[in-house]
């Protein structure tokens, strides 16, 4: 038979309390919705990171393509796609960092409430990973490569464009 939590345990810190107190909600209910943002900000960098990988597939494509012809349309193209890549990237990790930081701020809130929570703190998946901070590295690995491909595809365009001005000067 399971502990239900009384109304004393399920009571949240005072900075949540005041964050949600327009809400009749107990911390669970708080927890499933902060839960509900930071799945959602992971879809977000989801749809980012794929939008992101098929625009630089085609500005890729659209570079290599315009490499044979020595005419001024084609120097044209081997200037702007390169730089046109790398704002695209500037942007993207823009969007991603924010997101990630976004995440981290939530989960302050999913911390502060697990620590709030005496029914929520036996539940051992929410104690050692949230509150412990065991697997943390979790976490920054799966971070990782929204936050690198963008860096790899701008040090790339770098040196594409380093290489066309090169060539023509």
């Amino acid at each position: 038979m399971t502990n239900l939590p009384d109304e004393n345990q399920n009571k949240t810190s005072s900075k949540i309390q005041k964050y949600w107190q327009h809400y009749e909600m107990n911390s669970k209910e708080i927890y499933e919705l902060i839960d509900q943002r930071i799945y959602r900000e992971h879809n977000l960098i989801s749809n980012r990171m794929t939008w992101y990988v098929t625009s630089q597939s085609f500005l890729m494509a659209a570079f290599a393509v315009s490499g044979g012809q020595g005419n001024s349309v084609s120097r044209l193209f081997k200037l702007i796609l390169p730089i046109l890549g790398m704002l695209i990237s500037l942007i993207i990790l823009a969007s991603i960092i924010a997101a990630w930081k976004a995440m981290q701020k939530l989960g302050n809130y999913r911390r502060e409430i697990l620590k709030a929570d005496g029914y929520l703190q036996r539940i051992e998946p929410f104690k050692s990973r949230f509150m412990d901070g065991k697997y943390s590295w979790i976490n920054y690995l799966g971070v990782s490569p929204p936050i690198l491909m963008p860096l790899l595809f701008l040090i790339a365009w770098i040196l594409i464009l380093a290489a066309f001005l090169r060539s023509i000067l």
